[in-house]
């Protein structure tokens, strides 16, 4: 099993990322969609959330899906000009969120 880290949303049901063309997951999802995304907060309360299913890949929406998740991490200069340049390059993974598995670690942390 690989890791690494990703940007992401949650979209409704589904969580969502987007990969590059190039990049050796959407190869490895498009082979095999089985996925775990584990979100980890790393300061109090440490809460979390584990989400393995199956993976959906698709290129709807493409760029307008990068904008939303780029503008979670970005500003919004840099959201649009990090989109533009990556226009059309890559393919939506939509992870369905009712397979969460989740922790709040709130009751133990002084």
């Amino acid at each position: 099993m690989k890791l690494s880290p990703i940007w992401f949303k949650l979209d409704g049901d589904f969580f969502e990322v987007v990969i590059a063309d190039d990049d050796v997951k959407l190869k490895h999802i498009t082979r095999d969609p089985r996925v775990t995304l584990l979100i980890f907060e790393s300061t109090a309360p440490f809460r979390g959330i584990q989400v393995s299913a199956n993976a959906e890949v698709s290129r709807n929406k493409l760029d307008e899906t990068r904008r939303s998740i780029t503008a979670r991490y970005l500003e919004d200069d840099e959201s649009r000009e990090f989109t533009e340049r990556r226009a059309g390059n890559g393919a939506v993974v939509r992870i369905p969120a009712h397979a969460a598995r989740t922790w709040d670690l709130s009751s133990i942390v002084a």
